[in-house]
């Protein structure tokens, strides 16, 4: 009899997150919702990377303003993604790796993503 091993799913590393062109650094309570602060502002950030699950939402959240993000991926794929820089913006998006893993074209089983949205925003799907 074969026990099977549950899958784990693969996180994304996001390095920087940045708002109006300046690096932030967060805080979370809970390990879904991130609170942004610009940089020299900083008393209680914890860093300034981390990393997200797929399939699964994270909120990050600047002043009154709350980015709602989902990336999606199969987690049964060999290929695993890195975010250089993430762009803080208002609004909710559900984006398609799948997608932006065709138009990036790595060799190699590490894709990097310089810029999200920007870099998949054709792989935007609506809430």
């Amino acid at each position: 009899m074969a026990l099977s091993q549950p899958v784990s799913t693969p996180s994304i590393r996001i390095d920087n997150t940045l708002i109006k062109d300046k690096i932030t650094c967060l805080g979370s309570e809970d390990g879904i919702s991130y609170f942004l602060s610009i940089k020299r502002k900083c008393k209680d950030c914890i860093k300034k990377s981390f990393s997200v699950r797929v399939n699964k939402y994270y909120k990050l959240i600047y002043k009154k303003d709350t980015m709602r993000l989902k990336l999606l991926f199969d987690s049964h794929s060999p290929y695993r993604f890195k975010i250089d820089k993430l762009l803080f913006q208002k609004g909710d998006f559900i984006i398609d790796l799948k997608g932006c893993n065709k138009v990036l074209k790595s060799n190699h089983n590490s894709i990097l993503i310089r810029e999200l949205p920007y870099d998949c925003k054709t792989y935007i799907k609506e809430d």
